[in-house]
């Protein structure tokens, strides 16, 4: 599950094409609006690069009142992430992908990762209780 979901997107979830990044020494802050607010904390790791995902849903649960977005649990790699260049990743975004300009693109929701790069293949999983839960 989420360890933020930024304000911006408490109403306002469109799913139509969700992305990750990941994010080195940054403090979540769910006033941040735009991807533009956090790309100076973005990794540089040898190989890094945004990720689609896939599988993307909004589901309503009605026996507990609230809705669950998620997607594919199948692990995102990055491979032979590091060496050259390393990095700790303290977080992974997931947000809402609208065009090339990150000032248009849109944080949802923010995880504490905690994991270092080293050369070998970093791997991030999305929860089996998926990404967020809204209320």
């Amino acid at each position: 599950m989420s360890a933020i979901v930024y304000n911006r997107a408490k109403n306002n979830i469109t799913i139509t094409d969700l992305r990750i990044m990941l994010l080195v020494g940054y403090t979540p802050d769910p006033d941040h609006a735009t991807l533009d607010d956090l790309t100076a904390f973005e990794a540089t790791f040898t190989n890094y690069a945004r990720k689609a995902l896939a599988g993307e849903a909004f589901t309503v649960i009605n026996a507990t009142d609230r809705g669950m977005l998620d997607a594919d649990d199948t692990g995102l790699t990055w491979a032979s992430a590091g060496g050259a260049v390393n990095n700790l990743v303290s977080h992974a975004v997931i947000f809402e992908y609208v065009d090339a300009d990150d000032t248009n693109n849109l944080p949802v929701s923010c995880h504490t990762v905690g994991l270092t790069t080293n050369g070998g293949d970093l791997v991030v999983t999305i929860h089996a209780d998926g990404i967020l839960y809204t209320t």
